[in-house]
């Protein structure tokens, strides 16, 4: 595991900092990535969530990092339906 997880998931309140999924709908924890850097660069600034659950980008770090983490693909829109549907998805 990551030295930095404990740090990063707790400040993240053990959510994706990426796409937001909430760590505790997944069996393992979540890893700690650096394609944009979550604490400095403003989610909302990169990124704009749709109804249907797909993620926007607003910039192009945005758009390279929803396709390298692939976060508009068809199961990662179900899952995000349905995890606002039980209330642990802020988007």
């Amino acid at each position: 595991m990551n030295r930095f997880y404990s740090e990063v998931a707790e400040r993240a309140g053990h959510r994706c900092e990426y796409c937001r999924a909430p760590e505790v709908v997944f069996n393992f924890p979540f890893e700690v990535e650096h394609i944009i850097h979550p604490r400095i660069d403003e989610w909302t600034a990169h990124f704009q969530p749709n109804a249907d659950g797909q993620i926007q980008p607003l910039t192009p770090t945005a758009r390279v990092t929803i396709q390298q983490l692939r976060l508009n693909v068809p199961a990662q829109l179900a899952a995000r339906r349905h995890w606002s549907a039980l209330g642990v998805y802020p988007g």
